[in-house]
C-alpha cells in the first residue's frame, strides 16, 4: 500500500505513480480521492493506475477496485461515467516486472 495525496505541491499522486512505472516497480495502483473529475481520473489511469475510487464511495468501491487491480483490470467508481471520463482503453497498460 502506498498513500500519497493527489494534489501535493512537489510529488503528487500522479507523479508518484509515473515514477513507480518508470522504476519498473511491479505495483498495481488504485487511486483513492475526493476528486470526482474526469480529467483527474484520466490522468490517474494514464499514469498507470488500475483503479480510481472516489471517497464518497469508499465503502462500496474500494474492495472491488483492489480485486480488479489484482486481476490486472481497471475499476472506476460508477459516479464517474466512463464515457464522461473519456477512459480510452478498458485494458491496463503493460506492467513491467521489476528489474527489466
Amino acid at each position: 500500500m502506498f498513500r500519497r495525496r493527489f494534489t501535493m505541491p512537489r510529488l503528487d499522486g500522479i507523479e508518484a505513480a509515473r515514477q513507480l512505472q518508470r522504476s519498473h516497480w511491479p505495483a498495481r495502483l488504485v487511486f483513492l480521492t475526493v476528486h470526482e473529475d474526469a480529467d483527474f481520473a484520466q490522468a490517474a489511469l494514464d499514469a498507470g493506475g488500475l483503479g480510481y475510487v472516489v471517497k464518497a464511495r469508499l465503502a462500496s468501491d474500494l474492495l472491488p477496485a483492489i480485486r480488479a487491480a489484482l486481476a490486472d483490470r481497471r475499476f472506476v467508481s460508477p459516479t464517474l461515467r466512463l464515457d464522461e471520463a473519456r477512459l480510452i482503453s478498458p485494458d491496463p497498460p503493460d506492467k513491467p516486472t521489476r528489474g527489466k
